[in-house]
């Protein structure tokens, strides 16, 4: 019987001290054999120092000037040593089994070879740890490599986890070292990764991830400047993900993908109906309706979810103010999102497989190479 493949847990801290323990914690408490926790503090000024010292030789600590956690997750990387390797967010946890769940499935002899990265579910807490009932991402239980890819080729995109919720492997980590400059390590590694090897989609939930306002990601009903931040992020990866894709002579469309993205197409509605200090043009406001609505008859979603995201959309686009900013909390903070509608989601698949072949030769005889001119924050919300 061979020996259980190693994982390393990389776990990036700025200024998390009142989660970072939590963090910690799971990553110790994993029942795999073999594990290696690494903390890497990326220029805290808050107590973090004294959480990570309490820990002694069971880690290995790291310390840094603050340079952002993808640079962060880089230097943890450089000192690890197994063919697994997680980035656990500092203010999430994982499960116990989640290394082993990891190493069992990578434990065929290849599978270190044509697997980049394994995916996994995760389950949303609040920022003081209650558990809610938001589970994500809602892939089918069939996603197949082949389908993640022709996705990502097509809009730029794919149904993955943020940070905590992927296991990468090291040979796909070398591939792509040194990492390029992007400020969210997930967004930079889940949108290269297909491109190097197979995606594997499992549907456990491996961890809890927590949604809290100090959060990168966390954007609520009214928090239109932090969806500008995100929408804004796009084209540099693209530009990241279009440079890989002429290196590995792979057909992509540059920032013209998104017009086939769904989930952009809705947060640049969102961003023309909310945002505060202009003018609302309501005529563009219904442009970009119908430009999402026709985005959403190709999404990789079952009918039912389609018809679900565009009365949702809808209702956003022509709703009186008040009850629009309440529909976008619905939608983007779980912590906010009544249970009745979390069951409802819940009950159905809500993705389905892309057929990959025949999304590869529509790229093959339709994409311009390059990247075009990248649109500015301003140009993209009116």
């Amino acid at each position: 019987m061979s020996a259980p493949l190693g994982v390393s847990i990389v776990i990036a801290n700025h200024n998390y001290e009142r989660y970072l323990g939590e963090a910690i914690d799971s990553a110790l408490a994993q029942r795999h054999p073999l594990v290696e926790v690494i903390v890497v503090d990326d220029g805290s000024t808050d107590g973090s120092a004294a959480v990570i010292a309490a820990y002694g030789t069971r880690i290995t600590a790291l310390f840094q000037a603050k340079a952002g956690q993808t640079l962060a997750c880089a230097a943890g990387f450089a000192r690890s040593r197994h063919p697994i390797v997680f980035f656990l967010d500092a203010d999430d946890r994982l499960v116990p089994d989640a290394a082993a769940m990891a190493a069992d499935l990578l434990a065929g002899a290849d599978a270190a070879t044509a697997v980049s990265k394994l995916q996994f579910r995760l389950r949303t807490m609040d920022a003081a740890g209650r558990v809610l009932d938001h589970i994500y991402p809602k892939y089918p239980a069939d996603l197949a490599p082949a389908s993640i890819r022709a996705e990502l080729l097509r809009t730029g995109y794919y149904a993955s986890p943020p940070t905590s919720g992927n296991a990468y492997t090291r040979r796909f980590l070398d591939a792509v070292s040194p990492f390029e400059e992007h400020p969210h390590i997930d967004a930079l590694l889940n949108t290269l990764a297909p491109l190097y090897g197979d995606v594997r989609s499992s549907p456990a939930v491996i961890g809890h991830y927590r949604v809290h306002r100090a959060s990168n990601s966390f954007a609520g009903s009214g928090e239109v400047e932090r969806f500008v931040e995100l929408i804004a992020l796009d084209p540099l990866r693209l530009a990241i993900l279009g440079r890989h894709c002429d290196r590995l002579g792979l057909p992509f469309a540059g920032f013209r993908a998104l017009r086939h993205l769904l989930p952009y197409r809705e947060l640049e509605v969102v961003i023309a109906k909310l945002q505060a200090g202009r003018p609302r043009d309501h005529s563009a406001v219904l442009r970009l309706l119908a430009a999402t609505l026709k985005a959403g008859l190709g999404a990789p979603y079952t009918p039912w979810h389609r018809l679900l995201r565009a009365l949702w959309i809808t209702a956003v686009a022509v709703s009186p103010q008040a009850l629009a900013t309440r529909l976008v909390g619905f939608r983007y903070d779980p912590t906010r999102r009544p249970r009745a509608i979390e069951a409802v989601v819940n009950a159905f698949q809500i993705s389905r497989p892309v057929p990959p072949m025949a999304v590869e030769r529509q790229l093959a005889s339709r994409a311009e190479p390059g990247l075009v001119e990248s649109r500015r924050p301003e140009e993209v919300q009116t």
